[in-house]
């Protein structure tokens, strides 16, 4: 019976030493992470939570990005981890939250939102998990309200890692809304569904510490919209260039040209006669009895080509 209780507590006191150790180093890390950082600001509250999880909180965070044009803040931030894997993290997002996009300013409020991140010892992510609920933006930034939306990121080998991203409903402002005529088709202001698989290269594995660079390349396995009449999926591979200029080729497939078409033309990117002519070439491109249509794609000095035509022009990463 002796040995027994004496197992008993020098078990105990294995588990309240481990867990004490532990607490002192997560302390000191998320001081550090806070501390070398610049792009964030907050303060560590202690680690409770002894014996079966470690938990934490940071009050008033914030983050803004290198550039300063886009910022995020907080009244505080919960964090936990089970003893057992205190590398293992769950972040709880509060209901309300600030979100800043160049001098705009919105409020973002939410059902839930959480967050998944599992780090090695060098602090380096191996994975990176965001899930949020019933998001409502005000006033809206491009989006007014969200229904669901996902993010995973998840560490493969050396610098790689997946990357798959889907949002639901999302229902966009009115600003946006003015740039589409009155007779669009359907609701205009509900995208049904925007989702992306796809590999993503680095030029090192993710940091927890520090901004996280730009990808050297991305192959996308699959990107889908659904937006009314417009549905269309894409794959193809985009790499960066030492200038920072995005080029690559993509597969863009439509399952109806016409609104597609009808967008191009409404905005402006086709004149009247390269319309005309561009109305002409998917019509003969169309699968036989649809007017389904798969494009080739370029990208060429961060402008997006269609053959001939530039579609669009993006900046420089």
């Amino acid at each position: 019976m002796r040995i027994v209780i004496f197992v008993c507590l020098s078990a105990l006191l294995l588990l309240a030493g481990y867990w004490v150790f532990s607490a002192a180093m997560i302390e000191r890390q998320t001081t550090a992470v806070l501390a070398n950082t610049p792009q964030l600001q907050g303060r560590a509250e202690s680690v409770t939570g002894f014996p079966l999880a470690f938990r934490t909180a940071i009050d008033a965070p914030s983050w803004h990005s290198q550039d300063s044009q886009r910022g995020w803040q907080a009244d505080s931030l919960a964090l936990s981890a089970p003893s057992y894997r205190p590398n293992d993290i769950a972040v709880m997002f509060p209901p309300v939250q600030q979100l800043r996009l160049g001098t705009a300013e919105s409020r973002l409020t939410t059902e839930e939102m959480t967050a998944q991140l599992v780090v090695t010892r060098d602090l380096e992510l191996r994975t990176a998990a965001l899930d949020l609920r019933a998001a409502t933006l005000t006033p809206p930034l491009a989006v007014a309200t969200l229904a669901a939306g996902q993010i995973d990121l998840q560490w493969i080998a050396d610098n790689r890692y997946s990357l798959q991203a889907r949002a639901e409903a999302l229902r966009l402002s009115p600003e946006i809304l003015t740039l589409f005529s009155d007779d669009s088709p359907g609701d205009a202001a509900l995208v049904e569904e925007l989702a992306a698989t796809a590999t993503a290269r680095f030029a090192q594995p993710l940091p927890l510490q520090g901004p996280w660079p730009y990808p050297d390349a991305l192959e996308i396995t699959e990107a889908r919209l659904a937006w009314g009449a417009l549905q269309l999926t894409a794959t193809g591979e985009i790499a960066r260039s030492p200038a920072g200029l995005l080029e690559g080729s993509l597969r863009l497939s439509v399952e109806d040209w016409h609104p597609l078409l009808a967008l191009l033309q409404q905005h402006a990117i086709l004149p009247p006669d390269a319309a005309q002519m561009a109305g002409m070439f998917l019509a003969t491109q169309a699968e036989p009895g649809t007017n389904r249509v798969t494009l080739p794609l370029e990208l060429r000095d961060a402008t997006l080509w269609l053959g001939p035509i530039a579609l669009l022009h993006l900046p420089a990463l």
